[in-house]
């Protein structure tokens, strides 16, 4: 017990360094966690931002033990009791729901390779990771809106500038501390109002998401790390991971096997399986509710 407070301390303050340093919103709770869990190993603890340790556990060395029912306050809820937390889970208890919720309030059209339950299901998963659902969230390099688009994105799906952005300064196109003024600036965007107009605009956001989705799935195809028989989990995973690092670190993934990571150190490893799991745990609870029941 000593040792796993020791770990959990000592984790929730690297996290809270490692957040502030990179604008991420504070959660002490579960940098402590993670470090706790680590430790103990227990189910019984307090799950971390990923899951158990034996969920994490089975993410990297595989799961023996079939998949695991996680209960909730809204377990009467017909859609959450098909919502089953296997290899891959990675949220909190309470964001079964706020994912459903989440992905019934999608509006974005469907991607590529998806059916709408797991386009609306990936949506609200990549919504989860990037700012826990916050339409209006801007962090200190101005990525902004519910998914954290910077400029380069913005602009692969027109809403930014891209003769402006090719003028801008380095940082400015890499996603530097200076992205998030130029953002700030109404003149760089082709959408009257600029920011305040995007982040206003939830169904802009969703649209544009799926726009900005279809790109990666197209260019995954076109590399072959997406094949003509590939299902949801796969493309999905593709997608998240091009989401985190673009395409050629998707493809350095599913072509290579090579895992890269981003300035926080999350992995496009890590971001496959949330998107894979998605699809085989929250999809099937989203055709439910689609369906009516």
């Amino acid at each position: 017990d000593i040792a796993a407070t020791a770990s959990g301390l000592s984790q929730g303050i690297a996290g809270a360094v490692g957040r502030a340093a990179t604008g991420r919103e504070q959660d002490w709770g579960t940098d402590y966690g993670a470090g706790f869990n680590r430790v103990v190993g227990s189910p019984m603890l307090t799950a971390s931002e990923k899951g158990s340790t034996q969920q994490i556990r089975a993410e990297v060395f595989g799961n023996d033990d079939g998949t695991l029912q996680k209960k909730s306050d809204h377990a009467a809820d017909p859609a959450l009791q098909q919502y089953q937390w296997g290899a891959g889970g990675n949220h909190h208890a309470v964001s079964a729901a706020d994912e459903l919720s989440a992905a019934m309030n999608f509006q974005g059209g469907v991607i590529t390779g998806m059916t709408e339950a797991q386009t609306r299901a990936y949506a609200a998963t990549t919504a989860n990771t990037e700012s826990t659902f916050n339409q209006y969230a801007v962090n200190k390099y101005g990525y902004s809106g519910q998914y954290q688009f910077g400029a380069m994105a913005l602009a692969d799906v027109g809403l930014v500038d891209k003769h402006k952005l090719e003028m801008a300064s380095e940082s400015v196109r890499d996603g530097g501390y200076e992205q998030k003024q130029w953002l700030e600036n109404p003149d760089n965007w082709t959408l009257r109002g600029g920011q305040q107009t995007f982040l206003a605009d939830k169904g802009l956001q969703d649209r544009a998401f799926v726009a900005y989705t279809n790109m990666h799935v197209k260019a995954g195809v076109r590399s072959g790390a997406i094949g003509s028989g590939d299902d949801a989990g796969h493309i999905a995973g593709y997608a998240k991971a091009a989401h985190l690092k673009g395409t050629v670190g998707a493809n350095k993934l599913f072509l290579d096997g090579v895992a890269t990571h981003d300035a926080n150190g999350t992995s496009t490893a890590t971001y496959a399986k949330q998107a894979s799991a998605a699809m085989n745990n929250l999809a099937p609870a989203v055709e439910v509710k689609l369906r009516g029941a």
